[in-house]
């Protein structure tokens, strides 16, 4: 089960689809890190922040703490002196709530194709709702998890929020047959959105424009796979990438505030101007002067 998860989570050298990722190989007894692995080992404990609570956070743990002790002391001594300059700075998080104690559930699920009974509750609901669903990927994303997986006899996967799930339980013996990877890449599977989603919206070309002081930010960054940049004539950055048009792309366009400007499609400057203008009117006109 642990080695599936960390096959998931990518912190060892795995295979993901063509690529090979290189990471920490925690799980073997005979490595030693060095001062880049300790280092690595500090900033992972940052992801496994939303495991917290969990089996699999304590499993992390133990072998996080194993691996750094089999270190040599001069890589410890130095890693010492590094180790309060090295800052995580802890942006938003949900917290797993009940289904902490029956994550292992959902894992197991996983690895061993079983399907998985999840109570859960829609944002916005009261009553909780059992739902067998077929666990196709965990997904980690700005501090929360997720659960990508169709419903029972249903092709097409949604996402489930863990801290929405209040109890989950692995239906042993009841199997499904995992899609093929000509059908589903977990990683590939979010390259049409920004944040995570899932829908069958296609994407679409985006064109924006960044002006004022978040320009060399905005060059500097990147936050999508398609995206290309362009440094225009009167100092602006112009933005193009290929994306569905999601609710999560709109809180990121209007995160940026009046230092973006939506271009291109008409639908999504629509939609933003529409939002933006109810958030105005709630602060009135500005002062006199």
């Amino acid at each position: 089960m642990w080695r599936t998860l960390v096959d998931e989570l990518g912190l060892r050298i795995a295979r993901d689809g063509r690529r090979k990722v290189a990471s920490l190989p925690v799980e073997d007894p005979e490595w030693t890190p060095d001062l880049e692995g300790l280092v690595a080992i500090k900033f992972a404990d940052a992801a496994m922040e939303a495991f917290r609570g969990s089996d699999v956070h304590a499993r992390w743990r133990e072998l996080a703490d194993r691996a750094v002790l089999t270190a040599s002391e001069r890589a410890r001594g130095k890693f010492e002196l590094l180790r309060s300059a090295l800052v995580y700075v802890r942006g938003p998080h949900t917290d797993l709530g009940p289904v902490r104690d029956s994550l292992t559930e959902i894992i197991d699920g996983l690895a061993c194709r079983h399907r998985v009974r999840l109570l859960y509750r829609k944002n916005g609901a009261s009553d909780w709702e059992p739902c067998d669903v077929e666990p196709w990927s965990l997904v980690l994303h700005a501090g929360s998890l997720y659960l990508l997986a169709p419903r029972r006899g249903q092709d097409q996967p949604k996402l489930w929020k863990l801290e929405s799930v209040r109890r989950c339980e692995r239906l042993k013996g009841d199997t499904y047959e995992y899609p093929s990877a000509y059908r589903f890449d977990g990683a590939r599977h979010f390259e049409r959105f920004i944040g995570v989603w899932t829908s069958d919206l296609l994407p679409v070309d985006v064109v924006l424009r960044f002006v004022g002081r978040i320009r060399d930010y905005v060059e500097a960054t990147t936050w999508h796979p398609t995206e290309r940049k362009t440094r225009l004539e009167d100092g602006g950055v112009e933005v193009r990438l290929t994306v569905a048009l999601t609710p999560d792309l709109d809180r990121w366009v209007m995160g940026f505030g009046e230092e973006c400007r939506v271009v291109e499609p008409p639908e999504l400057a629509t939609r933003i101007s529409a939002r933006l203008r109810p958030a105005a009117d709630q602060y009135g006109s500005p002062p006199a002067g």
